[in-house]
C-alpha cells in the first residue's frame, strides 16, 4: 500500500519534492491557498486548497497521512509564527503521522561575523523575520516531542534554481556591494534541497536539525554578478557600504548585514547526501546550460 505524504505549500520546493516522491511510489497531496492547481504541479499528485489563515479548515480527510512536509512561511508581522500555531492544533486527527520535515532558515543564527558554524551554534536572530522562524522551530519541537513524531528541521541558506534567480533585480539595474565590503553568504540549489527534504523524511529519526548549504560560500555580490554575466545582462553597479545604506532596501540591507559560513557535514554524514551542485559554478551551469547541451536535450 502506498504511503500518503502531505506537502503544505506547493511552491518551487514543494513541486520538486512532490515530483521526487511520486517517482518513488508515494501517494502525494499538496496544499496551497488558491483553488487552482499551481503551474508545474506534478499531474499524478493530488492538490487540496487550504487557507492556513482560516479558522475553519480541518485535516480529517488526511488521517492516513504518514509524513508532512511543512514549507509554508510564517505571516509577515510579529515575532511568533501564529500561522503554524493554528496548523498544529489541526493535526490531532492524523493518528498515523510519524515524520515531519520543516524548512527553516540559517537566519536563526543571526550575524556570526563570517565564522564557520554548525548546528550547535546558539540561535540569536536579529530581526522579526528570523524570530518567527525560531518560534516555528520551537513549536514543531514541542509538538513532535508530545506526539512522538520524528522531526527534521532544515536550516536553509539562500535557494536558487533556473526559475529562482534575481533576474528582475538585475534588469532594474540595482547595485551590489563592492567585493571588499561584501560578506560571506551561502546558497543551495533547489534540486539539492528537494533531495535533502526527501532523504530526511526517509531516513532521519528522532529530532534532527540540519544546516543546508553547498560546499562553497561566496558573497551576494559574486552571486548577482555571476548571474548577470550568464544571463547576458549588464554587470551590476558596485557601491560601498555607506552608499548602500541609502540606496538599498531595508530587506536587502538586513541580509547583507549578517554573515556566516555554513558547515554542511551533517547532511553528508547522517543523510548520506551527495550534492549535485556543490558550488555556485556547478549550479549556474545547470541554470544556464551551454548551447550544445540545449541541443542535446532537444534531440533526446
Amino acid at each position: 500500500m502506498q504511503e500518503h505524504v502531505l506537502i503544505i505549500g506547493c511552491g518551487q520546493i514543494g513541486k520538486r519534492v512532490a515530483t521526487l516522491l511520486c517517482k518513488r511510489d508515494y501517494k502525494v497531496t499538496g496544499t496551497s491557498r488558491g483553488d487552482t492547481v499551481p503551474a508545474g504541479w506534478p499531474e499524478h499528485c493530488n492538490h487540496f486548497s487550504l487557507d492556513l489563515d482560516s479558522s475553519t479548515y480541518d485535516l480529517r480527510n488526511f488521517s492516513h497521512t504518514k509524513a508532512i512536509f511543512y514549507f509554508a512561511p510564517p505571516q509577515t508581522q510579529g515575532e511568533h509564527d501564529q500561522r503554524l500555531q493554528k496548523f498544529l492544533t489541526k493535526l490531532e486527527p492524523l493518528k498515523q503521522l510519524k515524520k515531519c520535515v520543516y524548512i527553516s532558515t540559517t537566519g536563526v543564527y543571526g550575524d556570526c561575523s563570517g565564522r564557520w558554524i554548525d548546528e550547535n551554534e546558539p540561535l540569536k536572530p536579529s530581526n522579526d523575520r528570523s524570530r518567527r522562524r525560531v518560534s516555528a522551530e520551537q513549536q514543531w519541537r514541542h509538538w513532535a516531542g508530545v506526539h512522538n513524531c520524528a522531526l527534521s528541521i532544515l536550516r536553509v541558506s539562500g535557494i536558487y534554481a533556473h526559475n529562482m534567480l534575481p533576474i528582475d533585480r538585475l534588469k532594474k539595474g540595482l547595485s551590489v556591494l563592492r567585493q571588499e565590503d561584501a560578506l560571506p553568504s551561502n546558497r543551495i540549489h533547489a534540486d539539492d534541497l528537494a533531495n535533502i527534504c526527501v532523504r530526511a523524511m526517509q531516513v532521519s529519526t528522532g529530532e534532527q536539525i540540519f544546516n543546508i548549504a553547498d560546499d562553497q560560500p561566496s558573497t551576494m555580490s559574486d552571486y548577482f554578478t555571476q548571474v548577470a554575466k550568464r544571463a547576458g545582462l549588464p554587470t551590476p553597479k558596485v557601491v560601498d557600504w555607506q552608499t548602500a545604506q541609502t540606496s538599498m532596501s531595508p530587506a536587502m540591507l538586513s541580509y547583507l548585514g549578517e554573515s556566516r559560513r555554513i558547515r554542511n557535514n551533517k547532511i553528508k554524514q547522517v543523510l548520506a547526501i551527495e550534492l549535485q551542485y556543490a558550488n555556485l559554478d556547478a549550479g549556474l551551469d545547470q541554470c544556464f546550460p551551454a548551447p550544445e547541451t540545449k541541443d542535446k536535450h532537444l534531440k533526446e
